[in-house]
């Protein structure tokens, strides 16, 4: 999840535009970002070192993306852009809601670039908004004629659920179905 004030702005400005903020995964370009400084207290918030901390490790983001492919990519702020498109923007503000498409392991993916929420909380008053909403509209106008199929089915044995489980995967791997997820849940006490 996105979190802090700049996490809540989001939220509110997802809200605004009618996008449900549960429907949005989110990811980060630089996962081994640290958290804590040294010193035990929460560090200000800084552009990540690329060499250092992006770089070392911008495959879990590859991974995460590969793992479950987004119908739309929406890059919050121009280093987020740099690094999912390659180049890094000359105004993040005047490149808000244009729409690209990046390669990232053999496969195509549209990108909307948008201006970072907490670029918004810093302006005097919230100068940003509204543009930060019109990338959001772009991205979901993007999605609205791509239909996910959801299905729940009630197996009533760890053998049921095996046989219906090997029944998906190799439906996926035929190419009938692009992408797997799957929650399972038990009714009753498992004992073991």
């Amino acid at each position: 999840a996105f979190i802090g004030s700049a996490g809540k702005h989001t939220e509110e400005l997802l809200l605004g535009v009618n996008i449900d903020p549960e429907l949005v995964r989110w990811a980060n370009t630089t996962a081994c970002f640290p958290h804590v400084d040294e010193g035990g207290s929460q560090p200000k918030p800084r552009t990540p070192l690329f060499q250092a901390e992006t770089m070392h490790c911008v495959g879990y983001l590859w991974d995460e993306i590969e793992r479950f492919p987004p119908q739309v990519i929406v890059t919050l702020g121009a280093y987020a852009t740099g690094v999912v498109t390659g180049r890094e923007p000359a105004s993040i503000s005047k490149e808000n809601g244009r729409v690209s498409t990046v390669n990232i392991r053999g496969r195509k993916y549209q990108v909307v670039t948008c201006v970072h929420p907490s670029a918004d909380l810093r302006s005097p008053s919230r100068a940003y908004s509204g543009a930060i909403q019109s990338a959001f509209q772009s991205a979901y106008d993007l999605t609205r004629d791509v239909y996910v199929p959801v299905a729940t089915t009630v197996l009533n044995s760890t053998s049921d659920a095996k046989h219906f489980l090997l029944g998906i995967l190799e439906r996926f791997r035929s190419g009938e179905i692009a992408s797997i997820g799957f929650d399972m849940e038990w009714d009753t006490e498992v004992r073991v």
